[in-house]
């Protein structure tokens, strides 16, 4: 058989899917498996947009889309980045792509030459270093720990910039922590960006709207303009508006690299679909308060997760500012064996064996670069919530 290509010998598997996938076999095996595994929202797509795409596909709107989205889309993220953002764009700095993935795969691609250096602040989704090392890049990690709210530190942020360093990547909130940036912590961070003019920043701002307690979300070209004219700010309507099967991402950015991004599209997917784009207008010009709304339910869910697995002997859990996910430390859990006589070594141990025992699945820590933790996501129903937390507790409660 022939070889595959080299460039794939570093890529790992996904551990969210391989997490998934065991759950879905306990599954179909009969079993009554709680996956907080998967960062998908629960509620539907409103229903504005469902007909939105029903009236585009009546219209006739099914042949090859524009590369770079449609007009109406992107007057409408426009007046978005414009309305929530204080971010200027002229449409042709904007673009469309199949989902927030892509968006950041045309910009590694569209940026990065091989041994670019890209820094990541971990702890991070996964995906991002397996991007940049396809496109050529080298991931340098910069440890973001707990007692700083897993917040990055200017000063391990300036530190870990060299010359070879050609992007900083920045999402907060955060996927897997949910720590957000306040409007200061922001500005400190572009102060240090603004110094080093070799360097793009991108920054993946999906979960904005899913903010707690009063908390004020921030972009870093907002804060600090002086970045904007090397600041790829990227976003979609996947967990704002639960429209995650859709595929819509979008980036705003300085013409000459959307251009190369909408470039590195047309080799590998074209445009978005124009029905789903309907649908993103839709949402996008829409009514709000949906938004806000399910922003309220995902904190009371953050509230009542972050109280009850405090109470599982060997965990500490931060409550964070945003996105739907905790991100529990379970440092008190390792060394001990559970009541299936599985010995928990590591935080892979403690969530393989916490599906296997008591049919919970989310992800250990270790998958997004810092160990022992694990990444729950709350973006399910209350009541399978707290039937998950308290398996959680019974099953610390079992260890010895």
């Amino acid at each position: 058989m022939p070889a595959l290509a080299e460039r794939l010998k570093d890529v790992t598997v996904s551990p969210i899917v391989a997490m998934s996938t065991r759950a879905r076999v306990l599954k179909a095996e009969g079993h009554q498996v709680i996956s907080l595994a998967v960062g998908e929202p629960d509620f539907p797509t409103p229903p504005h947009a469902i007909e939105a795409a029903h009236q585009a596909a009546l219209r006739g709107e099914t042949k090859y889309p524009a590369q770079d989205g449609s007009p109406a889309l992107k007057k409408a993220i426009q007046a978005k980045f414009k309305r929530e953002n204080d971010l200027d764009y002229a449409l042709d700095e904007i673009c469309v792509c199949n989902g927030g993935k892509q968006v950041l795969m045309n910009a590694f691609f569209a940026t990065l030459t091989p041994g670019d250096e890209v820094v990541i602040p971990v702890p991070f989704w996964a995906s991002y270093a397996e991007m940049v090392k396809l496109a050529g890049g080298v991931p340098v990690f910069v440890h973001c720990p707990q007692n700083n709210g897993f917040k990055l530190r200017p000063e391990d942020l300036d530190a870990a910039i060299t010359p070879k360093t050609k992007m900083v990547m920045l999402n907060f909130p955060n996927n897997p922590t949910g720590a957000a940036c306040s409007r200061e912590e922001m500005k400190a961070l572009g102060e240090v960006l603004v110094k080093h003019e070799h360097v793009w920043v991108l920054t993946d701002d999906m979960y904005e709207h899913l903010v707690f307690d009063g908390f004020e979300f921030c972009t870093v070209a907002q804060v600090e303009p002086r970045l904007k004219d090397r600041t790829i700010t990227c976003n979609g309507v996947s967990k704002t508006y639960a429209m995650t099967g859709w595929r819509v991402g979008y980036a705003g950015g300085p013409k000459q690299v959307i251009k190369a991004m909408v470039n590195m599209q047309g080799q590998v997917t074209s445009g978005v679909s124009g029905i789903t784009q309907a649908a993103a207008v839709a949402a996008l010009e829409g009514p709000q308060d949906l938004v806000r709304g399910r922003a309220e339910v995902y904190r009371t869910r953050r509230d009542l997760v972050v109280e009850m697995l405090n109470q599982a002997p060997g965990i500490v859990c931060h409550k964070p500012e945003g996105a739907f996910y905790v991100y529990p430390d379970i440092a008190g859990c390792l060394g001990k064996t559970t009541p299936g006589g599985r010995k928990i070594e590591t935080d892979a141990d403690f969530a393989m064996a916490l599906l296997e025992e008591k049919l919970v699945a989310a992800v250990h820590g270790g998958a997004y670069g810092m160990s022992p933790y694990l990444r729950i996501s709350y973006a399910t129903d209350t009541e399978s919530l707290r039937e998950a937390c308290t398996r959680i507790q019974d099953f610390c409660k079992g260890l010895a």
